[in-house]
């Protein structure tokens, strides 16, 4: 199976996490829409924006910092490749949120995750 977990600033520029040196690639959870709405007679609406989490169950300092490099704020918009509900790779544009804190153990971080909102497929 190919991984292509991919982060950038830019759609073109989206480079695999592997190319960029991080060693492990990342669990993921996409959640197609945020919540489900009673919209009467028995039907149900889906409502908000796509949204993606990649957890490291345990992450180095060095494949931290190269994630660290791409934030710019609490959130930043980024460009990122990564799979949907249906296993299938799309890419997307997104809003990078980082966690506030993260425990670190001397040079590794356990649970670590970052979320991406708003996700918007790219062609």
């Amino acid at each position: 199976m190919t991984y292509e977990y991919s982060i950038a600033t830019t759609y073109v520029g989206l480079t695999t996490l592997k190319a960029q040196g991080i060693s492990r690639w990342p669990r993921q959870s996409f959640q197609p829409y945020v919540d489900e709405r009673d919209a009467g007679g028995g039907g149900i609406i889906v409502v908000g924006t796509a949204r993606e989490r990649w957890t490291w169950d345990l992450i180095c300092r060095a494949d931290w910092n190269i994630l660290y490099n791409y934030r710019t704020g609490a959130t930043t918009p980024v460009f990122i490749r990564t799979k949907d509900e249906l296993d299938a790779w799309h890419s997307y544009s997104a809003l990078m949120i980082w966690p506030g804190n993260v425990d670190w153990v001397v040079t590794k971080a356990f649970k670590f995750s970052i979320e991406f909102h708003n996700l918007v497929l790219q062609s």
